[in-house]
């Protein structure tokens, strides 16, 4: 692989429910994301199954003809809060035990296992630059299986419409985040 962007999906109006679609300031992320991409070479777009991460994708997906591959391995942890304004604490608990869950719901764990697959499975030995639209847990697990990086740092500090870019050189491995 040349060159990984992982993107988190841009804003919806409301963040935490299941699958909502984006809000106006998303959309627009969506025109700014294909605007910085659109001459980057890029040959192949994943994203996860959830609207807002596909609809994030989707002016780019057009722009360049190329067709979005759903997996559902970059949807978010399946998780059952009950109220959006208790999910910052939830998740940071989480974090501190990653074997955590409550009934039908995934660990972290269970998340990063997933992701691990994905990445093994689809990604690596391609070169390619290739696009991935996600949601914030999966996109820190993705740069931590690449960076070592720790992962509720890039959680933490991660907002809708972020992109990474992690580029794969002869005997280096770089990452950022870009600002676009």
């Amino acid at each position: 692989m040349n060159t990984l962007y992982i993107y988190k999906h841009g804003y919806t109006d409301q963040l935490y429910t299941k699958n909502n679609p984006l809000s106006l300031r998303g959309k627009r992320q969506s025109i700014l994301l294909y605007n910085y991409l659109v001459d980057k070479d890029i040959s192949k777009i994943f994203s996860g199954e959830k609207r807002r991460a596909y609809d994030s994708v989707l002016v780019l997906s057009k722009g360049i003809d190329i067709q979005i591959i759903t997996d559902n391995r970059l949807n978010d942890k399946i998780n059952c809060i009950p109220d959006d304004t208790e999910y910052l604490n939830y998740i940071s608990d989480c974090f501190s035990d990653y074997e955590y869950k409550s009934t039908n719901e995934e660990s972290l764990n269970q998340v990063k296992a997933r992701i691990s697959s994905f990445i093994k499975e689809t990604l690596i030995c391609q070169e390619e630059n290739i696009v991935l639209s996600t949601h914030g847990i999966c996109l820190a697990f993705i740069v931590e299986f690449f960076m070592n990086w720790n992962t509720f740092n890039i959680w933490k500090n991660t907002n809708p419409g972020d992109l990474f870019k992690i580029c794969f050189g002869p005997n280096k491995v770089r990452a950022q985040k870009v600002k676009y």
